[in-house]
């Protein structure tokens, strides 16, 4: 994904109302999602024969409040361990390298001697 696509998600989540939303369906046969007694949305009422189930809808739209900024963590988190794996990785390697350049060293110089 990239870093433009990121920002436009992460500047959606900063504008939206700050929660945590719930579902509210007291006074309507449709869902709500409210955020202190506030609509944030209006999900449509439950409708089998058209395939609408408005209450998984709401909960979807009232949980994308908290679950989209922690999976936002959480992918940021999971790209700073993998650039810290990767910087070890190329630690290891310069490592390797350096040791075989030693080996290296060290038979020529006793073939040298031989």
């Amino acid at each position: 994904m990239s870093e433009k696509r990121l920002a436009e998600i992460r500047a959606r989540v900063e504008a939206a109302t700050p929660g945590p939303w719930e579902v509210d369906d007291k006074y309507s046969d449709q869902f709500v999602v409210c955020e202190l007694d506030e609509y944030v949305a209006v999900s449509a009422s439950t409708d089998a024969d058209i395939g609408l189930d408005g209450r998984a809808d709401a909960e979807f739209i009232a949980h994308a409040r908290q679950d989209i900024p922690d999976l936002l963590d959480e992918r940021d988190m999971l790209i700073q361990r993998l650039a810290t794996v990767e910087n070890l990785a190329a630690d290891i390697l310069a490592a390797a390298m350096n040791e075989k350049r030693a080996r290296a060293f060290v038979a020529a110089l006793e073939g040298e001697e031989g």
